[in-house]
């Protein structure tokens, strides 16, 4: 049996910098707060815990003594709506603004067209978080689509900005242009998907197709897993997703596989070492 580990998964560079952010404020006395999960990797967020991280709601501007005298907030790489940063300031709140540079980019340009009167559609996921945050750069005058039947949202009778959730899948965001444009819009398009996250669709359909067998590490709340871990299906039916070691099965090995562990921009590298090592030293199949 071999193994490969993706070279090119892991944390992208918006994940890796708030994670560094949170690193460089743990003490042993003095724990450090973030508003919301920083990572959807239970794994991780649990080795953050354990260092000292602790994660809040919004419901801590009520009450910000919970807190303690230091009253600072981490931002995760999401980024949040401007009224996250007026209610931090209405409670005596510091803000450390861990927003991915990406993700602002996206912000200011939805505020920039909708303060030129243009109606912002957002192609991403409604309820996600970073989805949340662009929409609140623009006071809401926004409609967030994924769907053909989202497309109703939109007025037609308005100049139309478009950009893209920056984990959103290149397929879909194309996808949904191309029906927007028998529209007859008047429509601007910024295609803000992450170079990160674009490039990888391309690049792990190749190293699926080059491995036997595929294990898929990453949180199963994370939708950037979700998307890649579908790639790699329909590349390799050997594929499998795991959040831990502990959901290996040894069923799943054969003599003289190539087996390839990879993972999303919410997966630690040291995470898919330590199931290299699992397989490695649990998962070797007897020799007939």
């Amino acid at each position: 049996m071999k193994i490969l580990i993706d070279e090119k998964a892991g944390f992208c560079k918006g994940v890796e910098r708030v994670i560094k952010m949170a690193e460089r404020r743990f003490t042993a006395k003095k724990p450090v707060y973030a508003l919301g999960e920083l990572i959807h990797n239970h794994e991780e967020t649990r080795r953050l815990y354990e260092k000292g991280l602790r994660v809040v709601n919004d419901s801590v501007f009520a009450h910000p003594e919970s807190l303690g005298n230091g009253r600072q907030l981490l931002i995760r790489a999401h980024g949040e709506p401007p009224a996250t940063f007026e209610n931090a300031r209405t409670a005596g709140i510091e803000l450390i603004d861990g927003t991915c540079p990406v993700v602002a980019r996206s912000q200011k340009l939805a505020r920039e067209y909708h303060e030129k009167g243009y109606q912002v559609i957002i192609v991403g996921k409604e309820h996600h978080p970073e989805v949340i945050g662009i929409a609140g750069h623009c006071e809401g005058d926004c409609a967030v689509v994924l769907r053909d039947e989202d497309l109703r949202k939109i007025d037609l009778s308005r100049r139309i900005f478009v950009l893209a959730q920056t984990t959103i899948s290149g397929t879909i965001f194309r996808q949904i242009i191309q029906k927007m444009e028998t529209m007859g819009l008047d429509m601007t398009v910024k295609n803000t998907i992450c170079r990160f996250i674009s490039g990888r669709d391309r690049q792990i359909q190749e190293f699926a197709r080059n491995c036997d067998i595929i294990i898929m590490v990453g949180g199963k709340h994370s939708s950037n897993t979700r998307v890649l871990f579908r790639v790699c299906r329909d590349n390799n039916a050997r594929s499998f997703w795991v959040e831990n070691a502990g959901e290996l099965d040894r069923d799943w090995f054969s003599n003289g596989d190539v087996v390839g562990i990879t993972g999303s921009a919410s997966t630690p590298r040291w995470l898919m070492e330590d199931i290299g090592q699992a397989i490695e030293k649990h998962f070797q199949p007897a020799k007939k």
